[in-house]
């Protein structure tokens, strides 16, 4: 999903765990989400100067769509799931 981004930022080893976590959470929008905040926080990164993308960015961007209770409790399920069975 990074590779195939083509963004000229580096995406750091947190951000990477935390992209996969949500790319793998099974009835949360999964991919999709996590390609918009991949976005998102490039476009943060970019404008604050930096050359790295950080799960913190990530976290800001979630937070900023979702709010921060609906953003935690994605962030508990994204631990806890395995990605392989469907998180209701």
């Amino acid at each position: 999903m990074v590779k195939q981004s083509g963004l000229k930022l580096h995406v750091s080893p947190d951000a990477e765990r935390w992209l996969q976590g949500r790319a793998s959470t099974l009835g949360f929008g999964g991919i999709g989400k996590a390609m918009v905040s991949l976005y998102l926080a490039a476009k943060v990164a970019y404008a604050k100067g930096e050359i790295s993308i950080t799960a913190q960015h990530l976290d800001a961007v979630e937070n900023l769509a979702m709010g921060a209770e609906d953003s935690e409790r994605i962030a508990e399920i994204a631990a806890e799931s395995s990605g392989m069975r469907r998180v209701v």
